[in-house]
C-alpha cells in the first residue's frame, strides 16, 4: 500500500508539474502566485526544521472526543500528508497548506492544517470543511479538485484575543473564460473571504451555536461545537460554488483549499469499492462506463446509492440497471426511482396489484418508460397533452418503450390495467378507448422499432394519422356527448 501511495503521489507531482508555479489573478493590491511543494521545500522556504506535531485543541472547540486525560486533543492525533503542500504567496507573504485527517476518524469532515507566518513567527490554525454530500463523493471518486461546502476554523495556535481573523480562499476556475483556460488566465481563480468580525459576540470558549449558513450569527460564549456563530477563537462560514473575484483583503491569510490527500483518499473504503464496480463495468460494458464517467451528476448519485445499500450484490446489479436505464432513455433513472410512491399512488388498484410482484429492475423500466414518454409527449406538444395529440403520443411511445424493455406481454398488462380505474365523470370511458387504442399502436409499432429510433417512428405514425384521439372537448379538455376517436392528422 506503502508504494502505491508513493506512485499516487508521485503521479500528482508529474501532473501539477506544467502549472507548478502559477500567477493566478492581478488584483490592485498586488498578484496571488500559487505553487504545489514537498516538504523539503516547505521546511528550506520555512526554516523549520523540527515540524511541530503537537497542537492540542480542546475537545468542545473540536467537537470530537478528548483523547488526553486534560480533554485536548493533540496534532499528533491527525495524519499529515506532507505529499503535495500547496503555497499561496500574497503581499509577500506566503501561507502553506496540508491536508490532514485525524487518526481512527469516520466521519466524512476534511481538514487542513494551515502555517501562516505573522511578526516573524510561523501560527499555526486548523481548518475543518464539510463538503455537501455531491461534493465528498466527488473528491472520494477523483471526479473533482474542488471543494464545495461549509468551513470552520477549529484551532489556532496563538492565545485567544478579540482581533479579527480573515482568510481569505482561493480556488481555480474557469467561469465566465472564453476559450480553454490555462494557467495565465487571470479568470480561472476566484476568491471569497471570510471574516470574524461580523455579528456574532467575541467570547473566550470557542465556537457559538447558532446556524451555520452565515457567518457571525450567534454569540461566542456558547461552547457548542456546530458550525454556528463566532467566537474568540473560531469563525464559521459557508463556502459557495459562485464564488466571487473580489479585490482581496491585504491583511487576509490567503490560502487554497488543499484535498490532495492520497492516504485519506486511498485508503477510503466506500472509493474503492466504487472503483472496483465501475472497473467491472468498464470490461463487461464499455457503453455504460462512458456514459457514467461523462455524466458527473448520474455518476455521485449511483455511488451515494451504492454507499447507502453497502455496495451489496443487489445493489451493483441494480446500480447497473440504473446507468443503462438513463443511457439508453436520456434520463435520470436514479430521480425517477427516488420517486417510487408517489408514482406507485397514481396507479389503479389491479396495476399495483401486477407492479408489486415484479423485481425492482422490471419496476425501473416500467416507472422510466412513463416519465420518458410523459416528458417527450410534454415538449413536443405541451398544448395537447390530455386527450389530445400530445396525450395519444404519450400512450403510445410509453407501450412502444415497455414493448422494448420489459418481457413478454408484461407492458400490455400494466398499461392495460392502468386504465382500469373509476369513471370520474360521464364520458370518461371514451378516454379509455382513446388510451387503449393508442396502447396498442405503440406496441404494434414497436415490433419493427428499436430503442434508438421508437420516438421517431411513433411520432411517424402519429403525422400519419395512425393514431387517435378526441374531438369537441370541453374547455377542460374533457371528453363531450359530441366527442368521437378521430386520426391524428386531423
Amino acid at each position: 500500500m506503502k508504494k502505491l501511495l508513493n506512485f499516487i503521489i508521485l503521479l500528482l507531482i508529474v501532473v501539477f508539474t506544467s502549472c507548478q508555479t502559477e500567477k493566478l489573478a492581478t488584483h490592485s493590491e498586488g498578484s496571488i502566485y500559487k505553487k504545489n511543494i514537498s516538504f523539503e521545500e516547505f521546511k528550506q522556504e520555512t526554516g523549520i526544521i523540527n515540524f511541530d506535531t503537537l497542537i492540542s485543541i480542546r475537545a468542545n472547540t473540536i467537537g470530537f472526543e478528548g483523547r488526553n486525560p486534560d480533554g485536548s486533543y493533540n496534532l499528533s492525533d491527525f495524519d499529515i500528508d506532507t505529499g503535495i503542500i500547496k503555497s499561496l504567496e500574497y503581499q509577500n507573504k506566503t501561507t502553506y497548506t496540508f491536508a490532514v485527517l485525524p487518526i481512527d476518524y469516520e466521519g466524512t469532515n476534511l481538514f487542513n492544517l494551515i502555517y501562516y507566518k505573522k511578526n516573524n513567527i510561523w501560527e499555526k490554525y486548523i481548518v475543518e470543511m464539510r463538503p455537501t454530500a455531491e461534493n465528498l463523493f466527488q473528491i472520494q471518486s477523483g471526479t473533482t479538485d474542488k471543494f464545495d461546502g461549509e468551513m470552520r476554523q477549529i484551532y489556532k495556535s496563538e492565545p485567544p484575543t478579540n482581533d479579527c481573523v480573515t482568510v481569505t480562499f482561493v480556488e481555480n476556475h474557469c467561469n465566465g473564460c472564453e476559450g480553454p483556460c490555462s494557467c495565465s488566465n487571470s479568470c480561472c481563480v476566484t476568491t471569497t473571504s471570510y471574516s470574524n468580525c461580523e455579528g456574532g459576540t467575541a467570547g473566550s470558549s470557542g465556537l457559538g451555536n447558532g446556524p451555520g449558513n452565515s457567518p457571525g450569527n450567534g454569540t461566542g460564549n456558547s461552547a457548542g461545537s456546530g458550525y454556528g456563530g463566532t467566537g474568540s477563537s473560531g469563525f464559521v462560514f459557508s463556502y459557495p460554488s459562485d464564488t466571487s473575484t473580489e479585490p482581496l483583503d491585504p491583511n487576509a491569510i490567503v490560502i487554497e483549499p488543499n484535498l490532495d490527500d492520497p492516504l485519506s483518499i486511498a485508503d477510503n473504503t466506500n472509493a474503492n469499492k466504487f472503483n472496483l464496480f465501475l472497473n467491472a463495468l468498464s470490461i463487461s460494458d464499455s457503453e455504460s462506463y462512458n456514459y457514467i464517467n461523462q455524466n458527473s451528476v448520474i455518476k455521485n448519485q449511483i455511488l451515494n446509492y451504492l454507499m447507502v445499500n453497502a455496495f451489496s450484490l443487489e445493489s451493483k446489479e441494480f446500480a447497473k440497471e440504473l446507468i443503462d436505464a438513463s443511457r439508453l432513455l436520456e434520463i435520470n433513472a436514479k430521480l425517477v426511482w427516488d420517486d417510487y410512491d408517489n408514482f406507485r399512488n397514481q396507479m389503479s388498484i389491479s396495476e399495483r396489484s401486477i407492479f408489486d410482484g415484479l423485481t425492482s429492475n422490471r419496476k425501473l423500466w416500467y416507472m422510466v418508460s412513463a416519465k420518458k414518454a410523459f416528458d417527450k409527449a410534454n415538449e413536443l406538444f405541451p398544448n395537447s397533452t390530455h386527450n389530445g395529440l400530445g396525450d395519444a403520443y404519450r400512450h403510445a411511445l410509453w407501450n412502444g418503450y415497455c414493448s422494448l424493455t420489459l418481457a413478454g406481454n408484461l407492458g400490455e398488462q400494466l398499461t392495460t390495467a392502468h386504465e382500469d380505474r373509476p369513471s370520474s365523470y360521464p364520458y370518461n370511458f371514451k378516454e379509455t378507448q382513446m388510451d387503449l387504442y393508442n396502447n396498442n399502436q405503440g406496441r404494434l409499432i414497436a415490433v419493427n422499432s428499436n430503442i434508438n429510433n421508437i420516438e421517431h417512428n411513433i411520432l411517424q405514425n402519429l403525422q400519419q394519422g395512425y393514431l387517435r384521439h378526441l374531438n369537441n372537448l370541453d374547455s377542460s379538455t374533457l371528453a363531450t356527448y359530441n366527442s368521437i376517436l378521430i386520426p391524428t392528422d386531423q
